[in-house]
């Protein structure tokens, strides 16, 4: 790609002109009062409002676009009314937020493409409409995919990108559909019955893709697809989107980039319609690929892991509804008899314990009903696929032969498979590792052959004074962090705060959230924090400073330059501070509104069912869209203002070291441009004033 600025430049107006035709941006409803958090007592009432509807889903509206769509189709995100979906995620509440950005933004698409492409209610006045089916697709090869849309007319739609892109603006017709853009380029727009698509692919395959799509006959089209058909009949929830995954395919998809040859059925295809249309180049670059014979052995391993983690597997689907104060998602999956859920999972019996052990404080937790004998004989499996079995086994007979007990039996099949893990933040004083805290448990199927292993472990030379019998169970202590109390029974506990073994309820805790969680009958379940998760690992500076000058002389002159250059640097350790004292609290008040990821899964007698989707925390979503907003907006504009002191500082330290340098000549710490010897005698640069780059904001 020519990334020259002048070429840049020419492309970035098409390119924001077909990105804002494509973006769902539609105005809001005013934001309703955030909902607090709440606690068990009103789950009953998530759990009934979580109850997916019967509804019209967004494929049921995009039948136009999936006839266009080859049978290959990997993958495919559809909302039925990008404009209404938008609404629902507050685009009012964001440009309320960002007026002035929002004002520049704007202007700037409009001196491009003649109207406010970022007001979906103009988007007719280029042909586009706001409430026609859109979404993105994969096609797999080469990095193949792209996006459509829905269009109104399709003069204004080719009068506007060729306003923006010039003669660069090819428009070539294809039975009935037109193709346009420059031939050979990435991407390419295909025109076809209302439905714009945007085809994006490595070299030729974009070209090849689009031509597909402009001679799409109904017989080979996604729409008329078998295995789509079973897989989305019975859908009947995702009102704002739904969402479409092939996952054998997807498989396929993988085992060819991993041994570097794609299937041959697509590129039959490809090269006969080249040779159709004369394209001598893409026969050539189709037919090189097709006779590419490829890596064997890794095919044949990725082959059989393939068969181990997706065998019997059927397609996803997805579906998306967005409420108040929860975006909700729904999936699907068929399974086979030996698919890996069913090997691994088990249906499951009472509700699980663990979000009322996590309390409200947790950052993630996880856990299921596992089958043990399942889920070892997966160990064994890939094991066996990636030539690993024996040194499984020889680990095992090892671990036996030291600790006195077999790991299977002591341990692993000693449990029942009700499990479950999560890591809370135990003390948010703490600076260090003691900030965390966790707790997990497991249901007990083997009480004595549980107790007698942790007894070996504990009575084990090597374990002195780390793992070692208490009363009431065990204690693990590792050196840098909290003691762990193990605790044996009905059920297995590990926590680093016994207080979690007294929570019986989810007070705290949303009560959608809580409701998902509690369900009695699920095979696994996780949930994701995410404003907590963020505030802990969010990068911030480090405490680099530049070593102080050592003076070769004592003189007057030079005591008061060194005085100087320290105080400048001084200054800028304290403008590094505030900025990120400052990033800190806008990315705090930026995501206080996110809560939680969560899902929660069931087996069912058809395959896998799966609902979820993010809550908010004392928000709704729009309000939570607007706050992402404006304080992204602040924090850009806190960078450029740090910035612009950094940028002072440092012109004024460097003359500061010119200074001292005139006044003590060159110092042993402070040197433009000599070179010291490392301790492999091999040069290195002098240490300079200046800290590492990654400390400056761009």
């Amino acid at each position: 790609m020519d990334d020259r600025p002048g070429r840049r430049r020419a492309r970035l107006p098409l390119l924001l002109a077909l990105s804002a035709a494509l973006l769902p941006a539609c105005k809001s409803d005013p934001a309703p009062a955030g909902a607090g958090p709440a606690s068990t007592a009103s789950a009953a009432a998530g759990a009934k409002a979580a109850a997916p509807a019967d509804e019209a889903t967004a494929f049921s509206k995009s039948a136009k676009a999936l006839g266009y769509l080859p049978a290959e189709t990997l993958a495919l995100a559809v909302t039925a009314d990008p404009g209404d979906l938008a609404r629902r995620l507050g685009r009012d509440a964001v440009v309320k937020a960002i007026p002035e950005l929002y004002a520049k933004a704007a202007t700037e698409v409009r001196e491009h493409t003649g109207t406010d492409l970022l007001d979906p209610d103009r988007w007719p006045d280029i042909g586009v409409d706001p409430h026609g089916p859109a979404g993105t697709f994969f096609l797999g090869a080469r990095d193949s995919g792209g996006f459509f849309f829905s269009y109104l007319a399709e003069e204004k739609l080719v009068g506007m990108l060729k306003k923006v892109g010039g003669d660069r603006v090819e428009v070539r017709t294809v039975g009935d559909a037109k193709l346009v853009g420059p031939p050979r380029r990435d991407p390419v727009l295909v025109l076809r019955g209302g439905v714009g698509f945007i085809v994006v692919g490595r070299r030729l395959w974009a070209e090849a893709w689009a031509h597909e799509i402009a001679g799409m006959t109904p017989e080979r089209s996604l729409a008329q697809d078998a295995e789509f058909l079973q897989a989305t009949k019975a859908l009947r929830f995702g009102r704002d989107a739904s969402g479409f995954v092939a996952t054998q395919r997807i498989g396929d998809f993988v085992i060819d980039a991993i041994s570097r040859q794609e299937g041959a059925a697509v590129l039959d295809r490809f090269i006969e319609a080249a040779r159709q249309r004369g394209d001598e180049e893409s026969v050539a670059e189709f037919m090189e690929r097709k006779e590419r014979k490829g890596r064997a052995r890794d095919r044949i391993a990725a082959g059989a892991i393939k068969a181990i983690i997706i065998g019997g597997m059927g397609p996803l689907t997805l579906g998306a509804r967005v409420e108040d104060d929860v975006v909700r998602v729904r999936l699907d999956m068929g399974l086979g008899e030996g698919a890996l859920p069913r090997r691994v999972l088990l249906a499951g019996g009472e509700a699980s314990p663990l979000a009322a052990l996590a309390g409200p404080d947790h950052l993630f937790l996880l856990g299921g009903h596992v089958n043990v004998d399942g889920a070892i004989g997966l160990i064994r499996s890939v094991a066996l696929a990636v030539g690993e079995a024996d040194d499984l086994e020889r680990d095992r007979r090892r671990f036996e032969e030291e600790m006195g007990f077999d790991p299977e039996a002591g341990l692993l099949r000693a449990l029942d498979g009700k499990v479950g893990f999560a890591l809370v933040e135990q003390d948010p004083k703490a600076q260090d590792e003691k900030r965390l805290g966790m707790v997990a448990y497991g249901g007990v199927a083997n009480a004595a052959a549980l107790d007698k292993s942790l007894a070996a472990m504990a009575e084990h030379r090597e374990l002195k004074g780390l793992f070692s019998a208490v009363p009431g169970g065990y204690r693990l202590s590792p050196p840098d962090w909290h003691a762990v109390e193990i605790r044996t029974g009905a059920r297995l506990t590990i926590t680093t705060d016994l207080a979690a073994l007294e929570r019986k309820t989810t007070d705290g805790m949303a009560a959608a959230l809580s409701a998902l969680l509690t369900q009695p009958g699920l095979s696994a379940l996780g949930a994701l924090d995410i404003a907590r998760v963020v505030k802990l690992t969010m990068l911030r500076g480090g405490d680099w400073e530049p070593p102080m000058p050592e003076l070769q002389s004592d003189t007057p002159e030079a005591q008061a330059a060194l005085k100087a250059w320290q105080a400048i640097q001084d200054e800028l350790t304290a403008n590094r501070k505030a900025r990120e004292a400052s990033a800190a609290e806008i990315v705090d008040r930026m995501i206080s509104p996110l809560g939680h990821l969560a899902a929660a899964a069931r087996l069912t007698e058809h395959g896998l069912e799966i609902e979820g989707g993010f809550f908010m925390r004392q928000s709704t979503v729009p309000q939570a869209m607007a706050s992402l907003a404006r304080e992204a907006a602040a924090m850009e504009a806190m960078q450029r203002e740090a910035n612009r002191k950094s940028e002072d500082l440092y012109r004024r330290l460097g003359e500061a070291r010119e200074r001292l340098q005139a006044a003590d000549g060159p110092t042993k710490a402070i040197r433009d441009e000599a070179i010291i010897d490392d301790d492999d005698g091999k040069d290195a640069p002098a240490p300079r004033d200046e800290p590492p780059s990654d400390d400056k904001m761009e």
